[in-house]
């Protein structure tokens, strides 16, 4: 069985027009889950990652963003519920990044051993929003110990270095990429800090180490080092900074 996974954002008195929109946009649509507080500003960008229980399979995307302009919006995912499935409530968890704040959105959902008819009236599901410590340790700039410079970008350059002993590859990030105020930089910087945290920690991906946010130093990204080759030799094509927009 598949069904659609969504997330909506909307400020508190859009609610029962976030309810309509939701049920003229699937006929499908009937369970809704109580909605949390969020504290976010207008023009923030949000990453969110879903994370499904055993049985449970996301076949689009797991990992979207939206921007909060005020207006109602959501992220949607397509998830196929197999016949392993356990019956009873499980747990569907998405990783939200706004800023460098980080927050999970628990929900929960209960799975019927036999196909239920559908209802006139939507159910309410249970959830609840976490949130996380700091998102990614922050690194001193002099503690970096530059060996060589390994590659030359658009948006800055990176060098092999040490820290705390260990080969890391620091990206040094030309900081108007990130916005015109120094207040604006460093947010965005933070959030992209998060984000490459959040990713950072996957067998496919380069691991991230942290990052340097102080503007009187030039804002840097610290990756594991790749031995045998550059990183774009083991990624199969240029490297790229995560896009915030």
């Amino acid at each position: 069985m598949d069904f659609t996974f969504a997330i909506w954002a909307f400020l508190v008195n859009q609610r029962e027009d976030m309810h309509d929109q939701a049920k003229a946009e699937s006929t499908a649509v009937r369970q809704l889950s109580r909605e949390v507080l969020l504290p976010m500003r207008r023009g923030a960008m949000a990453h969110v990652r879903l994370e499904v229980p055993d049985g449970f399979e996301v076949l689009d995307d797991p990992v979207k963003a939206f921007s909060w302009t005020g207006d109602i919006t959501s992220v949607k995912y397509h998830v196929q519920c197999t016949s392993s499935a356990p019956p009873g409530q499980v747990l569907f968890q998405a990783t939200i990044v706004v800023g460098a704040k980080v927050m999970t959105l628990k929900s929960y959902v209960f799975v019927s051993p036999t196909a239920m008819a559908l209802e006139s009236e939507m159910a309410e599901l249970s959830c609840e929003l976490e949130m996380l410590p700091e998102t990614f340790e922050e690194i001193p700039y002099h503690d970096l110990d530059f060996k060589e410079l390994v590659g030359r970008g658009n948006f800055g350059d990176a060098y092999r270095a040490e820290y705390n002993g260990k080969d890391v590859v620091v990206k040094t990030i030309r900081a108007q990429h990130f916005g015109d105020t120094n207040d604006e930089i460093v947010r965005e910087f933070r959030h992209e800090a998060a984000v490459l945290n959040m990713f950072g920690h996957h067998p496919n991906i380069v691991p991230f180490v942290g990052a340097s946010t102080d503007l009187t130093q030039p804002l840097a990204l610290v990756t594991e080092y790749v031995p045998d080759g550059s990183l774009e030799s083991k990624l199969g094509g240029p490297t790229q900074l995560l896009s915030l927009g």
